[in-house]
């Protein structure tokens, strides 16, 4: 069979072009998770749209460039608190994974993840702890139980789990998630840390103060020597934890001391209108009312309230 030369030439140029806008495609999708892992979140969001955008109208819908461009998307909108939309890209992913992957492959369980994190941000912890148990699931049949990747399964059951007052087990949870953590890194790594501040919070929660200062203090050295004199975030986050634990145990001056240590971090590294420092702002309320300070414990409360909604 002869092939018309224009025929085989346009199929040429066609192929040619659909290399390029492919190779596009990857670069906006490469851009985009450079920002994003900055934290650049509302800068990558249009790269990635971009990405989607070529994808859908050249490509033809390559599964390959639209599953990482949509998952990484869904990121940028979980991070920006956006959570409708980022479960929206996550579940499109999922369906994606499901046809191409399956039901028990490791991508799939990242997917599961995804919006397992996004339903608990939105106070779903049913639907958040059914999607992480089917990640869970699916990382023991495919790496077993002392994996990084099974021990943040039962990090986040755990997390959703303490949303749920459920603190036995939650902290069934992080205990398994730590025993693989210990294996896998070591006592002094930011991954054990996270987890010794998530057992601490649990055991203060079941009023074992002692345990809990143990565990939020473990944190905050692993984490000090880690990051050395960075002013970093999970930081201010161990000093918050020691501050309610030694509310918890009626030592106000030194949570009082603890909770500024974790006002000067986050002021620094979010600014003064951010969530969590409201947040820090209201706990050094509490304690100064507990301390009968009433005027302090009101002008605190007030800041936390200017940190949301302005002066």
């Amino acid at each position: 069979m002869i092939i018309p030369i224009r025929s085989a030439c346009h199929d040429l140029d066609e192929t040619k072009q659909k290399e390029i806008q492919l190779t596009k495609a990857s670069k906006w999708i490469s851009d985009g998770i450079g920002l994003k892992n900055r934290g650049k979140y509302a800068e990558a969001l249009p790269l990635f749209q971009e990405a989607l955008e070529i994808n859908f109208k050249i490509l033809g819908n390559c599964p390959t460039v639209a599953v990482l461009a949509i998952c990484n998307l869904g990121t940028c909108l979980f991070h920006l608190e956006q959570y409708d939309e980022a479960l929206r890209n996550y579940r499109k992913a999922l369906d994606i994974r499901l046809v191409i992957c399956g039901d028990r492959h490791a991508d799939t369980a990242w997917s599961y993840q995804n919006i397992g994190m996004t339903l608990n941000s939105q106070h779903k912890q049913d639907e958040a702890l059914t999607n992480h148990r089917k990640a869970l699931g699916i990382r023991l049949r495919v790496f077993g139980k002392y994996d990084l990747s099974t021990a943040q399964s039962y990090d986040n059951i755990g997390l959703v789990l303490r949303d749920q007052k459920e603190y036995d087990k939650a902290l069934t949870s992080f205990q398994k998630a730590l025993e693989t953590r210990l294996i896998q890194c070591g006592h002094n790594s930011i991954g054990t840390a996270n987890l010794y501040q998530n057992i601490g919070f649990v055991l203060g929660h079941q009023k074992k103060h002692d345990e809990a200062e143990q565990h939020c203090q473990r944190a905050l050295d692993i984490r000090l020597d880690f990051f050395g004199d960075r002013i970093e975030e999970d930081t201010a986050e161990s000093y918050f934890g020691i501050g309610i634990v030694y509310e918890n145990q009626g030592k106000y001056k030194e949570a009082m001391e603890a909770l500024r240590q974790a006002l000067d971090i986050q002021l620094e590294v979010l600014g003064n209108r951010h969530k969590k420092v409201a947040k820090t702002y209201k706990r050094m309320g509490t304690v100064l009312t507990e301390q009968s300070q009433h005027a302090k414990a009101t002008a605190m409360h007030q800041r936390a309230l200017e940190t949301i909604f302005g002066p």
